[in-house]
């Protein structure tokens, strides 16, 4: 038998949350880090986009997990 319309929706925000946590608790931290300290020790344009990139790229991901249901549950 399939799950109903309440049983996927609620399976599928605990998944929505695990990837919100592990997201901010684990990746969040490291790759801002990262970035950040790249910004501050390179010249080169290569090495100083993509550390831009990964910071566009979290502060996208932190808006995505701001939209919806996602934001309004406990963490």
């Amino acid at each position: 038998q399939g799950l109903t319309a309440d049983e996927t929706g609620e399976k599928a925000g605990v998944c929505l949350q695990a990837e919100r946590n592990f997201f901010l608790t684990h990746v969040t931290p490291g790759a801002q880090l990262m970035a950040t300290k790249i910004l501050s020790r390179t010249d080169d344009a290569f090495y100083a986009e993509a550390a831009q990139a990964v910071l566009h790229w979290i502060e996208t991901e932190k808006k995505h997990f701001d939209r919806g249901s996602v934001a309004n549950q406990p963490n």
